[in-house]
């Protein structure tokens, strides 16, 4: 989020946070599940904001920011959900995902031996045309802090324990998704699965995204307009 974040200083005050076991924070391995994400997504709002608060997060971020806007609407302005993976608690939905079929078991596999020493994540491998060096900077040292075993949680299913995906969102929620043939993970069938639970939210397709929209330089201004616009409408 280092590149947004700027952006949106003139109309808030913005907390980020690494989730457990990612980052700089602590691993917890065991507890990687939507209800312990959410708690320190609370403890963060009661214990350092100190008052109701618009969330955002993208991909698991965004799953969080949507049960929390379902469970504690006391503490929620509104939420921002860029791409998220709310309806892959179904086994199906992830075996048919390339993301869970290839890319994360590949993801653990090559953080594991990262961190044994074995090799290094290679900045070559990331287009800097499309990202800027301190998202690429950022994204590396994750390979390297980050545990593993949060793949293992998304693999089996057990991070999308303790939500329902169809409950409603009674504020203002906003979602990011990108394009499917890109990669993205929230389809058109999804948002219309998510207006039958709570029809006023806003579903916003972001041409040329895939599953990242914050941290890709032709999509970070699209992401900073549409969270600074759901800001000013709260606050």
């Amino acid at each position: 989020y280092c590149d947004v974040v700027p952006d949106l200083g003139d109309d808030a005050d913005v907390f980020a946070m690494d989730f457990r076991g990612h980052g700089k924070s602590d691993w917890a391995s065991g507890t990687y599940t939507t209800v312990p994400y959410m708690t320190d997504v609370v403890t963060l709002i009661e214990s350092v904001i100190s008052r109701p608060a618009v969330v955002a997060g993208h991909s698991l971020g965004a799953n969080v920011a949507f049960v929390l806007a379902q469970t504690r609407p006391d503490l929620v302005l509104a939420a921002f959900c860029e791409e998220p993976s709310l309806y892959f608690n179904s086994r199906e939905v992830r075996e048919a995902s390339e993301l869970f079929k290839e890319r994360l078991p590949w993801l653990r596999g090559s953080m594991a031996k990262w961190q044994a020493g074995e090799g290094a994540p290679e900045r070559a491998a990331y287009d800097s045309s499309k990202q800027s060096d301190a998202v690429i900077d950022a994204r590396l040292e994750s390979l390297l802090d980050g545990d593993p075993a949060v793949c293992d949680a998304a693999l089996d299913g057990t991070m999308y324990v303790g939500y329902d995906p169809d409950g409603p969102v009674v504020m203002p929620l906003t979602i990011l998704r990108g394009e499917s043939s890109l990669g993205a993970l929230f389809t058109e069938q999804h948002a219309e699965r998510l207006r039958q639970s709570t029809p006023h939210a806003s579903v916003v397709l972001i041409p040329g995204a895939g599953h990242e929209i914050h941290n890709m330089k032709a999509t970070a201004g699209a992401y900073v307009e549409n969270l600074r616009a759901l800001v000013r409408s709260v606050t």
